[in-house]
């Protein structure tokens, strides 16, 4: 999957950074927004993504808080970039973000589908 800032400069999925611009893209925030949040400048959100510079541990736990995700995801746990399903990461930070216009039973009908599709 290739992933592209807004300078059309590709973003590395596999960094830290590229988890954090792929996980503010699928759920649609901006960095001056994710900044906001966050409490931090939006250059410290810049530089988290291309590299220049490491949030700490504190931090971190904030942004997936906010970004509706994992420490495992975001610090890339995983090996491999296929042991995450992005797909599924996709929807369920939509889901999250919207989950204002969803029933509680919608939202456990959808969260059980991605956790356990049924076998067609």
């Amino acid at each position: 999957m290739e992933i592209f800032d807004k300078n059309g400069n590709e973003i590395d999925i596999t960094t830290f950074g590229g988890r954090l611009y792929y996980s503010l893209k699928s759920i649609g925030m901006s960095q001056r927004e994710f900044a906001n949040k966050l409490g931090v400048t939006e250059r410290s959100v810049y530089r988290y993504i291309h590299g220049l510079s490491m949030p700490n541990y504190e931090t971190v736990t904030k942004m997936t808080k906010i970004l509706h995700t994992t420490s495992d995801f975001l610090t890339g746990f995983y090996n491999d970039i296929a042991d995450v399903d992005l797909k599924y990461q996709i929807i369920k930070n939509l889901v999250r973000s919207s989950s204002e216009s969803f029933s509680e039973k919608q939202k456990k009908d959808i969260y059980d589908e991605l956790l356990c599709p049924q076998k067609k």
